[in-house]
């Protein structure tokens, strides 16, 4: 399994626990980053927002989750965080997302802690196969799943409500083999 922390050159990323409430409040409150994720503001029992901190799970079911936050290594900060779901026990396929306090996009956070996620998924977990469904008016998403080297398999139309209107929204599929996984027999 993956190890307790992982650190980059920049970032330790690790479960996050609720000392970290504070920092991912910060963006998960946000509303640029909340318009393309699952995500929606909470409140707390007290009618004040507050963060979701979920645990990181066994990663053994399907519907198991790893959250892992990004740390900046010398602020003791959480500036982002990964969530990966695993979609098949059986088959090694998961799912991956990312979110970013807007201070500190554009600085190459994402793609560092991503980049490390999805390398020691492939090899300490062994999943053979991580997707992204992003939602086509991300773009910016779409630019970090090209940069980490998934690929664009298709679109899912009209596959999520678009929060706030009601509409909905198309999503972009994304992924990425383990190295030296992708055979795909019968295309």
């Amino acid at each position: 399994m993956l190890p307790e922390q992982i650190q980059t050159q920049r970032l330790i990323l690790r479960s996050l626990d609720n000392s970290d409430a504070d920092d991912v409040l910060e963006y998960q409150s946000h509303p640029e980053v909340t318009q393309f994720v699952p995500l929606r503001q909470r409140t707390n029992e007290e009618g004040k927002l507050a963060a979701i901190i979920r645990k990181t799970s066994n990663f053994e079911r399907k519907g198991d989750a790893l959250v892992l936050g990004w740390e900046l290594l010398r602020e003791n900060k959480i500036i982002g965080q990964n969530i990966l779901t695993l979609t098949s026990a059986d088959e090694r396929t998961a799912n991956i997302g990312w979110v970013t306090n807007p201070n500190y996009w554009r600085n190459g956070y994402a793609a560092e802690a991503t980049n490390a996620v999805l390398d020691q998924t492939f090899n300490l977990a062994g999943l053979k196969r991580i997707d992204a469904h992003i939602d086509q008016r991300n773009p910016n998403s779409a630019a970090l799943a090209q940069r980490l080297g998934m690929t664009l398999e298709g679109v899912f139309k009209g596959a999520s409500v678009i929060k706030g209107d009601g509409g909905w929204c198309n999503m972009w599929l994304y992924s990425i083999f383990a190295p030296g996984g992708e055979s795909v027999k019968g295309v």
